[in-house]
């Protein structure tokens, strides 16, 4: 907030921020009204949870391919929050079927079974002002001498081969550790900063200030669903269709 003599006015980040909460909020409320509309319709569904940062996209046209409708699809949002995010997992099989989105961690991997969905290119995200954002594509070298946000060595055992080729293969490269449960302070960090920071083209548009451009290497990282380690009825239906459907696509 901006406070003067004439009142208190939103900063451009505060734009940003009361836009996304709108956004989320009317989210909710559509989940919501959703959920009621399958219980009075006495419907079997499977509740799906979808972060700003982990949309069901994906997901969703996975599911109008497998063309059935004896399984509804609620979407309930969840908190990227870092510090929340495991009791998010936690909460699977109780008020979550799934959680869908980008997961490695072992401390997911953990408490919750995984369905893969598929694999995502490992991107940089450059600040708009960086001497890189303007190309189209990124070089190792390109990294030389610059500073890369990524998660701590050990967090996900999918990011530790790519650490270790960028620190081999990046004279100069200073990489910063980070929790590997990226939020919205996570990309805002590095915007700040004047940072890259390691991240998929799903995250594109998650921060204004931040560019998303392919790297030329062929490191991918896991999308997919995680979900409790015993499922039945429902959800465990809705997970075989999907493996089927993905044999048949390939997991294209």
């Amino acid at each position: 907030l901006e406070r003067s003599n004439r009142g208190v006015k939103l900063t451009e980040a505060g734009e940003y921020l009361l836009g996304e909460a709108l956004r989320l909020s009317s989210r909710a409320d559509g989940a919501l009204e959703r959920a009621r509309e399958l219980e009075r319709r006495g419907a079997r569904s499977v509740r799906v949870g979808s972060s700003f940062l982990n949309p069901a996209q994906k997901l969703v046209d996975l599911w109008s391919r497998v063309g059935t409708a004896d399984i509804g699809v609620h979407i309930v949002p969840y908190s990227d929050e870092r510090g929340r995010i495991l009791d998010v997992v936690a909460s699977l099989g109780r008020e979550l079927d799934f959680m869908c989105g980008v997961f490695g961690s072992r401390l997911m991997f953990e408490r919750a079974g995984f369905l893969e969905l598929g694999r995502l290119a490992l991107c940089v995200a450059v600040p708009k002002g960086h001497r890189l954002a303007g190309r189209e594509r990124l070089s190792l070298a390109d990294l030389a001498g610059e500073r890369l946000i990524m998660c701590r060595r050990g967090d996900a055992e999918q990011l530790d081969a790519p650490r270790a080729e960028l620190e081999r293969s990046c004279p100069g490269l200073t990489v910063v550790d980070t929790d590997f449960f990226y939020d919205l302070d996570t990309f805002n960090e590095a915007a700040l900063s004047g940072s890259l920071l390691l991240s998929f083209e799903m995250w594109s548009g998650v921060h204004p200030a931040l560019v998303t451009l392919p790297l030329d290497w062929d490191y991918t990282v896991s999308y997919g669903l995680l979900h409790a380690p015993d499922i039945s009825g429902a959800p465990a239906e809705f997970a075989a269709r999907l493996r089927e459907a993905l044999r048949g696509a390939g997991k294209k």
